[in-house]
C-alpha cells in the first residue's frame, strides 16, 4: 500500500513525514484484474459488493445508511459457498438489477431482481446456477429508454436516437459476455413468468435461435476463457459490438491421475490422457492472447420466436502488454451545434472508439525489506508502465462481402510515465459544450506530498480527472483536471481503482481497493474552463444538467448536493435553478405543467439542506420558509386533482368524504398563514407611508419577498390557490345542502360547516378578489386580501383553543405539519409510517392504506395510486419503520 517516507529523525526531535510514496504492489489488483463492482442507478443509489460476504450493499446518495440487497435462499444458507458478487449491473430504466455470485466449489449463481415501488425494496424474480467456465464478464441492458440532452441555445432541448437494437417482445432483456466467449440474452417475454436464455458462440459465424443448443468449443491445447469484455450500443445502430480479451490457462487435471498412488514414473502409455495433453501444451502460448476480438451482434425476430447470430470482425493485433481495462466509448448523432469546429464535421465520423488501457509490471523490483522507508526506495523503472490506446470503429458506407463492413483504426497510443491510469469513463452527452469527442481519464499518482499536521487540511490530493482527446489522447486544454481527494489519515488505504459517473454525471463515486473497510467517496468531475456565453447571460454548467434530469425523469439528487454545499455562493444556486427553469419554459406545453413541479421538488431539496447546513445563521429562517412554500406548492397541484378525481358532475362523491375533508382542512390552514403574512406586509408598508408623510426619518421596509407569498404572485401559483379555494367552497356547500341521516354524517356535515362558517375569512369574497385583482400588483393584492370585509385579524393570530390553559397538549388541539401524513394531509399520530420521501422526508402511510379492502372509494384509491412511485414533490419513496 502506499506509505509515508520517513528521513532519519535527529537527536532528541522527530522529523514530521513530508511526503508518501507508492509501490507497485499498490496498482497490483488491476494486475490481477480484481476490482469491486460499482454501479450507480438513475434513482441514485450506489450498489457495490460486500467485501467478503455473499451480498450487495446500497445506499441512497447522500446517505450514509446502507441497506442489504437480499440474496437468494442458497445463497444465504451456504454463505462459505459463494464468493462477493463480481458482476452488478443495474438496468438504466432502474427497476432491474443483475448480479453473479462465484461459487466456491460449486456452480455460481446469477440472480435478477425486480424493484418495488421504493428505491430500496428489491425483490428476487429469478435465479439460476452457472457453470465455472460460463462465468460472466460484462454484461449491458437493451431498450434503453431515449436520451434527452439540452442544446446550444437556451431552452433547446434534444431527445437522442435509441441505443442499440429495441427486443419488440421482451422486457428485461440483459446481455451476457461469458468466460467461455459465449453471448447469453437473459429475457424476459411479455405474458411470460420464467426468464428464458438464448446463447451464441463467437467462435466463428454463428446463427442461433430459441431451443437451440450452440456449438461445442473445438478447443483441445487449452481453455481458452475470455477475461475482460465491453459491450458497444451505438444510436441508431441495430448491431451490438463486442471486444473481448482472453488467455489461455491448462485444463484441470483430474486428481485421480494427478496424485499418482503407484509412482510418478510410470510408461506414458499408461498415463492419463490429461497428462499427454499438458506437456503437448508448450508453456509460452499459456496466458494471454495479444490480440482483442471483435464481434458483430445482431438479434433476429420472425414474430414469433428469437434470434440471435455472432460474427467475429477484423481483430485488433499487437496488443501484448497485459490488458486492463476495455470500454466502448459510443458517439451520439451531430446535434445542432454551430460555430464549434470539430474535425468530426470535416473527416469521416466514426461510430465508437474503443480505449484499452494497459499496466506492465515486467520491470518492478521485488519490494526489499527495510526497518524504516526511504524516500528513493522506488528506482527508476520500479513503477508498472501504464499505456492507453484508442482505436476508432467506422461503419463503412458501402457494405462488404458479407453485407456488413466496419473500418477500424488505431488512432492514438499514450504512456504515462508519471501516473497510473486506474479508469476511464465515458462523458455525459453534452450538447451545449461541443459535443467535443472525449474521455473522463483518472490518473493516480505514484508519489505525492503529505499535508503539514498544523494544518486543518483533511483531504489530499493522491491523482487527477482529466478530459483526453479521443483522436489523440492528448489533453483538452478548455477542461480543468479535477483532483482525486482521499481522507489524509487513510493515504495508502484507499486506493480508488474503479470509479463509475452519477446518474446526472455532475460527480463521481470511486472505491477503495482495501479489503476491509469498504469506502465509497464523491469527486468532482472535470470542468470546463470558459462556459458557454449567450447573448442573454452567461450559461452555468449544472442548469443544462438539471433541465435534462427533470426532463428525463431521473433524480436530480448529485445536482442537488452541488447546489446546496456550502462553497456553493447563494447567488449561484439561484440562477443554476432560473435557468433550468428558462430552459424547460421555452419547450413546448407539453411539459409545462410536469417541469414546473419538477423545478419545485429540485428547489424543495436543496433549500432543505442549505437550511440544514446553515442551522443557528440568519439564513436558516428564510431558506424553511422557501422549501416549506415550494412544497406547499406541489400539495395545492396534487389537492386539486383529488377534487377533481373525486368530482361527479357539481357534486362530490360522499364515500371520500372524510378524506376530502383532510385536505381542505389544510387548504383553509395554508390560507391562513398566507394571510398573516398579507397581514404584516400590509402593516408595514402603512407604517412607512405615514412615516414618510409626516417627514420623519423613515425605516425602509423590506421588499415583498417572502416566500409564501409566491401563491398570489405568480400566475400558475395562483391559479392553483384559487382552484383549491373554490374546490372547498363548492365541497362545503354541497355537504351543506344534504341531511345527515347518521351520527357519521351528521359529524361530517357539523366538521364542514365549522370549517367555513367558524373561518376567521369569507371565502367566497377571498376568491372574488383574487379574481379581480389578478392583474394587479402584488402590494395592492395585498392590500385588498386585509380588509375587513374578507379577514377578521382579531382571530387569525388568536386561536381559541390557545386561551384555555392545557388544552394545546389535547388530542382536539391542531396537529403540527410532522404529524401529517404527506399525501392525504391527515393526522399519522402513532400510526406507522410506512414510506418517507428521499427529497423532502416527509412521511406517509400510504402503503398501508393501498394493502386494505374495498373500504376506501374507488376515486380516492385512483388518486392514492398516482403516488405510489413519487412524492407529490417528485422525490422517490424509501421504506420507514419509525413510529411517528
Amino acid at each position: 500500500m502506499l506509505h509515508d517516507s520517513k528521513t532519519i529523525p535527529q537527536k532528541g526531535k522527530a522529523r514530521e513525514n513530508k511526503s508518501w510514496q507508492a509501490g507497485w504492489w499498490d496498482f497490483q489488483p488491476l494486475g490481477e484484474r480484481f476490482l469491486r463492482p460499482l454501479e450507480w442507478s438513475q434513482s441514485s443509489i450506489i450498489f457495490c459488493a460486500h467485501p467478503v460476504q455473499p451480498l450487495i450493499t446500497a445506499r441512497h446518495f447522500s446517505s450514509s445508511k446502507q441497506f442489504i440487497i437480499s440474496p437468494p435462499t442458497h445463497v444465504v444458507s451456504a454463505p462459505t459457498s459463494y464468493c462477493p458478487p463480481s458482476l452488478i449491473s443495474v438496468a438504466p430504466s432502474d427497476d432491474w438489477l443483475f448480479a453473479f455470485f462465484p461459487g466456491r466449489h460449486v456452480e455460481g449463481m446469477g440472480v435478477l431482481w425486480v424493484r418495488g415501488p421504493q428505491i430500496d425494496n428489491w425483490t428476487i424474480k429469478e435465479s439460476w446456477p452457472i457453470a465455472h467456465g460460463a462465468v460472466p464478464v460484462a454484461a449491458s441492458w437493451l431498450g434503453q429508454a431515449r436520451e434527452w440532452v439540452s442544446g446550444i441555445t437556451q431552452g433547446s432541448t434534444t431527445r437522442l436516437p435509441p441505443r442499440g437494437p429495441r427486443p419488440p417482445v421482451s422486457d428485461p432483456t440483459l446481455l451476457l459476455v461469458n468466460q467461455n466467449q459465449n453471448i447469453t440474452v437473459c429475457y424476459l417475454r411479455q405474458y411470460v413468468q420464467s426468464i428464458r436464455f438464448l446463447t451464441c458462440s463467437t467462435a466463428q459465424f454463428t446463427v442461433t435461435g430459441e431451443g437451440q443448443m450452440p456449438p461445442a468449443d473445438s478447443s483441445s491445447t487449452g481453455i481458452k476463457q475470455c477475461f475482460k469484455a465491453a459491450i458497444g450500443l451505438g444510436y441508431n445502430e441495430a448491431s451490438v459490438l463486442i471486444a473481448m480479451r482472453s488467455h489461455y490457462v491448462p485444463q484441470p487435471v483430474n486428481k485421480s491421475s494427478h496424485y499418482n498412488t503407484i509412482g510418478p514414473n510410470l510408461p506414458e502409455e499408461i498415463q492419463s490422457p490429461s497428462s499427454i495433453e499438458l506437456r503437448s501444451m508448450e508453456w509460452e502460448n499459456w496466458g494471454e492472447e495479444t490480440v482483442i476480438n471483435l464481434f458483430e451482434v445482431q438479434f433476429l425476430y420472425n414474430g414469433e420466436r428469437f434470434g440471435l447470430s455472432a460474427e467475429p470482425l477484423q481483430p485488433i493485433l499487437g496488443c501484448g502488454k497485459p490488458l486492463i481495462g476495455l470500454d466502448f466509448i459510443c458517439l451520439p448523432p451531430l446535434l445542432d451545434v454551430p460555430d464549434i469546429p470539430s474535425p468530426r464535421r470535416t473527416n469521416e465520423r466514426p461510430s465508437f472508439y474503443l480505449v484499452s488501457s494497459y499496466l506492465d509490471f515486467e520491470n518492478c523490483n521485488a519490494p526489499s525489506i527495510h526497518t524504516t522507508a526511504c524516500s528513493d526506495c522506488l528506482s527508476d523503472g520500479s513503477s508498472p508502465k501504464s499505456e492507453l490506446v484508442s482505436h476508432s470503429i467506422t461503419r463503412l458506407s458501402t457494405p462488404g462481402p458479407l453485407g456488413r463492413a466496419w473500418k477500424i483504426r488505431m488512432n492514438a497510443s499514450r504512456s504515462f510515465t508519471s501516473g497510473i491510469v486506474g479508469y476511464v469513463l465515458p462523458p455525459p452527452v453534452r450538447s451545449h459544450l461541443g459535443q467535443q469527442d472525449i474521455i473522463f481519464t483518472g490518473i493516480l499518482d505514484t508519489s505525492g506530498a503529505l499535508p503539514s499536521a498544523h494544518t486543518n487540511i483533511r483531504r489530499a490530493p493522491i491523482g487527477s480527472t482529466k478530459v483526453l482527446n479521443l483522436a489523440d489522447l492528448t489533453d483538452h486544454d478548455e477542461y480543468e483536471a479535477s483532483p482525486i481527494l482521499c481522507d489524509v489519515t487513510r493515504i495508502g488505504q484507499d486506493v480508488p481503482l474503479n470509479a463509475v459517473l452519477s446518474p446526472n454525471g455532475v460527480v463521481l463515486a470511486t472505491i477503495s481497493s482495501s479489503l476491509w473497510p469498504l469506502r465509497t467517496s464523491v469527486q468532482s468531475v472535470p470542468q470546463i474552463r470558459a462556459l458557454l456565453d449567450t447573448p442573454e447571460h452567461r450559461l452555468l454548467p449544472l442548469a443544462p444538467s438539471l433541465a435534462e434530469s427533470i426532463i428525463s425523469g431521473r433524480a436530480s439528487t448529485d445536482i442537488s448536493h452541488l447546489l446546496s454545499l456550502s462553497s456553493t455562493p447563494f447567488e449561484d444556486t439561484l440562477e443554476t435553478i432560473y435557468q433550468a427553469d428558462k430552459i424547460l419554459d421555452d419547450q413546448s406545453s407539453d411539459f409545462s405543467h410536469s417541469s414546473t413541479l419538477g423545478v419545485l421538488g429540485t428547489m424543495v431539496e436543496i433549500y432543505r439542506e442549505r437550511a440544514m447546513a446553515a442551522k443557528g445563521s440568519t439564513s436558516t429562517e428564510d431558506l424553511t420558509a422557501r422549501w416549506k412554500t415550494a412544497h406547499e406548492l406541489c400539495s395545492l397541484v396534487a389537492c386539486n386533482q383529488a377534487f377533481d378525481d373525486c368530482k361527479e358532475g357539481d357534486t362530490y362523491d360522499l364515500d371520500a368524504v372524510w378524506q376530502l375533508v383532510s385536505l381542505s382542512t389544510w387548504i383553509v390552514s395554508l390560507t391562513e398563514s398566507l394571510l398573516k403574512e398579507c397581514v404584516m406586509s400590509s402593516n408595514l408598508d402603512s407604517n412607512d407611508a405615514e412615516k414618510g408623510n409626516n417627514g420623519s426619518v423613515s425605516i425602509t421596509s423590506p421588499p415583498l419577498d417572502s416566500p409564501i407569498l409566491l401563491h398570489i404572485s405568480h400566475p400558475f401559483f395562483l391559479d392553483n390557490f384559487v382552484m383549491a379555494l373554490s374546490h372547498v367552497q363548492k365541497f362545503c356547500a354541497y355537504v351543506k345542502s344534504l341531511t345527515a341521516r347518521g351520527e357519521t354524517a351528521q359529524i361530517a356535515l357539523d366538521i364542514t360547516v365549522d370549517l367555513i362558517n367558524n373561518s376567521v375569512f369569507d371565502i367566497s369574497a377571498l376568491i372574488a378578489t383574487l379574481e379581480q385583482t389578478r392583474q394587479e400588483l402584488l402590494s395592492r393584492i395585498i392590500r385588498s386580501l386585509t380588509q375587513p370585509s374578507i379577514l377578521t385579524k382579531a382571530t387569525l393570530f388568536i386561536k381559541p383553543h390557545e386561551l384555555v390553559d392545557g388544552l394545546g397538549n389535547l388530542s382536539i388541539a391542531p396537529k403540527k405539519d410532522t404529524d401529517k401524513d404527506v399525501i392525504s394531509k391527515k393526522s399519522i399520530n402513532g400510526i406507522v409510517a410506512s414510506m418517507i420521501c428521499s427529497q423532502c422526508k416527509g412521511k406517509t402511510a400510504l402503503a398501508n392504506d393501498l394493502s386494505i379492502g374495498g373500504s376506501v372509494p374507488l376515486p380516492w384509491r385512483a388518486w392514492e395510486k398516482k403516488w405510489a412511485i413519487r412524492c407529490i414533490c417528485g422525490g422517490r419513496w424509501k421504506n420507514n419503520t419509525t413510529v411517528l
